[in-house]
């Protein structure tokens, strides 16, 4: 299955909410979503794993939250969230299930 693309433009400073596509209705919690963050020439990051917002997201870690619906939310967006987001939804053994879905965050000031 192809992967969803999607693009959001926010105001520098503005909450943003990149909706889970990924999500499928049949996990009640948001455990087995993950959300990743890519950047050109830059490593992926891992910002949401286990129901939880990953360690390694540090740098933004304050201002991220997940919904109940597990869409990503970013609070005070600033340019160093610019980036394609990834959404990708596992089931119980694991397995990857459906297809990603990808947002494309740009910030304008």
């Amino acid at each position: 299955a192809a992967a969803q693309q999607r693009s959001d433009v926010v105001r520098d400073g503005d909450e943003v909410t990149l909706p889970a596509e990924c999500f499928r209705n049949m996990m009640q919690t948001c455990e087995k979503t993950t959300w990743l963050f890519t950047v050109q020439r830059k490593p992926t990051e891992l910002l949401f794993e286990d129901g939880k917002i990953h360690q390694a997201a540090r740098t933004k870690s304050d201002r991220l939250s997940v919904a109940a619906n597990c869409s990503l939310v970013i609070k005070k967006v600033s340019v160093e969230d610019v980036g394609r987001y990834i959404c990708r939804q596992f089931d119980a053994s694991g397995r990857h299930q459906g297809s990603n879905s990808n947002v494309y965050l740009s910030v304008v000031n």
